[in-house]
């Protein structure tokens, strides 16, 4: 963990400085003690080693909390860690290999769900039994899944969309999003909205993927026929990431030409197109939307609240140089990840702190996207995973 001067930090209830923070870490685990009165700013409630203290496993996907249930992929494992305590509740194996392929964890009602690869789950959030399994005609585990009461709705690497009943795992309805196409089409990300389903595509237009549009599809929610569709102009552009919901807009990320646009969720008519600083790339990860404010951690270095109207920088935060891969706003304070956690504060985004750019002797750092209950914030890495209050 790293600050800039003789920054005085509570970590895990004990005040420490910088020059002690190191020191502090080498506990296994770690419970926050401090009351409301006391809180100095964002700090560490509790680290957990996970991976078995095998510094070659993390997981870059997307985590979730729900009920007071930390929910993350552990090499071939899920797992649950109380939210308050850090305390491991269990632990499931879905696969062989140790690799954590999982994009995207959801939480809903009495189940999790996750795509995978080869098959897509569900599994009781309490317990962790595989309540049902399902394999789709491709690759599901690169795509950010959604989920209603009714269905669980996964995307395929060959452009096929699929609504599966979330008490069985068996298909309501598919649809081929990319039909005709010669190439590749990835589906990336879906999002919801009233009868609605979005669903963000990179289609490559070259055999290698060197050239590739960015492709919005809108389904309707019930049997997946299309609505209308949004492709981007020219061959520099991609979306690796969820199109996220704004008021009348969805907002999605283009991480090749490097920036963020919004186009109207009822039509598809790009908007507003917001450019990455010159010569970056642009978000790897989907806006987190308050109000009218988007909240954007960049691979240009920054992290951004931008207006959802007009797409115009309401601020934009400067990290220490390492491009940002997940970002989330918690309480006053904008988090983002960048192989270490720089806070920011969202009221004009200047930077607090810098956390966690090094733990344990193995030089770990934190890999995952953010999970948040507006409390705290959680993330996972090569040695540990943390809460952190906000």
């Amino acid at each position: 963990m790293h600050f800039r001067g003789n920054l005085a930090v509570r970590f895990c209830g004990k005040l420490a400085t910088a020059l002690s923070v190191t020191a502090l870490l080498g506990a296994s685990s770690c419970r926050e003690t401090s009351t409301p009165g006391e809180f100095v700013g964002p700090h560490v409630a509790w680290q957990v080693p996970i991976n078995g203290g095998n510094a070659d496993l993390n997981w870059a996907g997307v985590p979730a909390v729900s009920d007071g249930r930390f929910y993350f992929a552990e090499g071939a494992n899920i797992t649950a860690l109380d939210a308050s305590t850090g305390t491991r509740l269990w632990s499931t194996q879905i696969r062989n290999n140790p690799s954590s392929l999982t994009s995207k964890i959801l939480a809903r009602g009495s189940q999790i769900y996750f795509p995978d690869y080869p098959d897509v789950f569900a599994l009781d959030a309490t317990t962790g039994k595989i309540n049902w399994r399902f394999a789709p005609d491709s690759d599901a585990s690169v795509a950010e899944s959604a989920v209603d009461d009714r269905a669980m709705y996964i995307g395929t690497r060959d452009h096929r969309v699929y609504a599966l009943d979330v008490n069985t795992g068996q298909p309501i309805w598919t649809r081929d999003v990319g039909a005709g196409w010669s190439m590749t089409g990835i589906v990336q990300g879906i999002s919801l909205a009233s009868d609605t389903v979005y669903v963000g595509v990179t289609r490559w237009l070259a055999p290698n993927g060197y050239l590739q549009s960015a492709v919005i599809v809108a389904l309707n929610r019930a049997d997946g026929r299309e609505l209308w569709r949004y492709e981007s102009a020219g061959d520099q552009h991609g979306i690796v990431a969820t199109p996220v919901v704004a008021d009348n807009k969805l907002i999605a990320e283009d991480v090749i030409f490097g920036s963020v646009f919004a186009v109207v969720r009822f039509t598809g008519k790009e908007l507003w197109r917001r450019a990455a600083v010159s010569g970056n790339y642009g978000p790897m990860d989907s806006p987190i939307i308050s109000g009218d404010t988007a909240f954007v951690a960049s691979a240009d270095v920054r992290t951004y609240a931008l207006d959802t109207n007009t797409g115009n920088a309401i601020w934009a935060g400067l990290g220490h140089g390492a491009s940002f891969n997940a970002g989330m706003p918690c309480g006053r304070y904008m988090f983002a990840n960048g192989q270490g956690i720089d806070v920011f504060d969202r009221r004009d985004g200047k930077k607090v702190s810098s956390m966690l750019m090094s733990v344990g002797p193995q030089d770990a750092y934190p890999t995952s996207h953010f999970a948040s209950d507006g409390k705290r914030v959680y993330i996972t890495g090569h040695l540990y995973a943390w809460a952190i209050d906000c």
